[in-house]
């Protein structure tokens, strides 16, 4: 049964339109890593391996003080790598290959298995490769940028993977935690047990998970510290369905402002904040949007978001909410301010359809590129006070992600986080 899934999993890909690119395996990293190995009959397989923080039987977390012994860099490689040496044995043997008997090859068939690429949360895609956390100095691991840089809003000099790899095999052989701080602080790596694999790059097989840096990342960011909206459900915001009910039995519609308020607070206009007012008439407005049946639905008083309300959130309610209530009023406006805001969003609503895309175009990660550095440089402008977190600049490498792995949903936590909520409920 599995090997008539595969073969139809081939033959779907084989039929796809060549300008769009929908599965994995059609990116570089899928295809470099077997292109030396893809002769022959046998059946190569790829694996990801997805890394996110269990919490068994749905513990509540506390607080409490804890002392390092022995130093903080033996018991942030080892607790990770004790877990990854039986699989990395096991991913060791696959990769020279297994005789399997199958139904179409009764005689046996050799299966090559290789891990392709790790998926998590941007601490798991630190920790378990072995780089630094991502509040260190060099914080990425995709480049050399510095903590200090990351609002320079471009990549770093690339980290090759033979250098990092290099710097982690130097790790391991120190024997002093002098040395193993001189080697961390300098290259920003330790020793990871998935270096042993002899095909494993720490750099490109690593995945920027969109789940975490994107919906709950860029967009929450944007949506909360930019626009100043908060998680507050008070009284005083009032149920704004029985609002919405009050005023449609009375003929009302909501209108959206039309004065300078729509965009800054009045008391202070380079707060970059949106007024309150305003801020309760978007909320309204997003509860009179109709979507259909499979669209993930908004709470009507927004609070807290999930990942995919995250990404219905800006890709389908808020263009309508924002198209109806600024588009004749951003001509109209003198000072640019109402102009460069809905430039601003249109950049990140247009980013947002690529990242959540389920197919891309060969020619996306160049429109996602385009895209992203108007949003950013708007951002600037329009939002001084919003510092750029790490985010900010991970979000950039995505141009890479996208020529590496094709739609960044099909290596994403979606489904790695599902399982560990099944897991849970057992």
């Amino acid at each position: 049964m599995i090997e008539e899934y595969i073969y139809q999993w081939e033959n779907d890909l084989d039929s796809e339109d060549s300008n769009y690119i929908c599965d994995v395996a059609q990116g570089t990293i899928w295809k470099k890593l077997f292109s030396l190995s893809s002769t022959g009959s046998g059946l190569f397989l790829g694996l990801s391996l997805f890394i996110n923080w269990f919490n068994p039987l749905k513990n509540k977390l506390s607080v409490s003080n804890t002392i390092h012994l022995p130093s903080r860099y033996n018991s942030f490689t080892q607790s990770t790598n004790n877990v990854l040496i039986p699989l990395v044995n096991e991913l060791y043997k696959l990769n020279k290959g297994i005789t399997i008997v199958t139904p179409r090859y009764p005689h046996g068939r050799k299966i090559i298995v290789k891990l392709v690429t790790l998926v998590g949360d941007i601490v798991a895609v630190h920790k378990a490769p072995g780089f630094k956390s991502h509040s260190a100095t060099k914080f990425c691991s995709w480049c050399e940028i510095k903590a200090s840089e990351r609002h320079i809003l471009e990549l770093g000099h690339p980290h090759k993977g033979r250098n990092v790899l290099a710097a982690a095999w130097h790790w391991k052989d120190t024997q002093s935690e002098f040395s193993w701080e001189k080697v961390a602080m300098k290259m920003g790596v330790c020793w990871s047990e998935l270096n042993r694999l002899p095909y494993w790059d720490p750099v490109v097989n690593v995945a920027l998970g969109v789940m975490h840096n994107w919906f709950k990342g860029i967009l929450q960011h944007h949506f909360i510290t930019c626009w100043g909206f908060d998680f507050k459900t008070s009284e005083e915001d009032g149920n704004l369905e029985t609002l919405e009910s009050s005023q449609q039995s009375q003929g009302e519609d909501i209108e959206m402002s039309t004065n300078e308020d729509w965009i800054f607070e009045s008391n202070d206009e380079n707060s970059g904040y949106l007024s309150k007012d305003i801020k309760k008439r978007i909320r309204e407005r997003i509860c009179k949007v109709i979507v259909p049946k499979g669209v993930t639905r908004i709470p009507p008083l927004v609070g807290k978001l999930k990942a995919s309300k995250w990404n219905s959130l800006f890709s389908v309610y808020l263009p309508m909410v924002f198209i109806e209530g600024m588009w004749g009023n951003a001509v109209k406006d003198h000072t640019g301010k109402l102009f460069d805001l809905l430039l601003n969003f249109g950049a990140l609503v247009q980013c947002t359809n690529i990242v959540g895309a389920k197919s891309v175009e060969k020619n996306h990660s160049t429109k996602f590129a385009e895209c992203y550095n108007t949003y950013q440089h708007t951002s600037l402008r329009i939002f001084p006070q919003c510092r750029h977190v790490p985010n900010h600049h991970y979000a950039v490498h995505l141009l890479e992600q996208l020529q590496y792995w094709g739609p960044p949903m099909g290596i994403s936590e979606f489904s790695g986080e599902h399982l560990s909520g099944d897991i849970q409920n057992l």
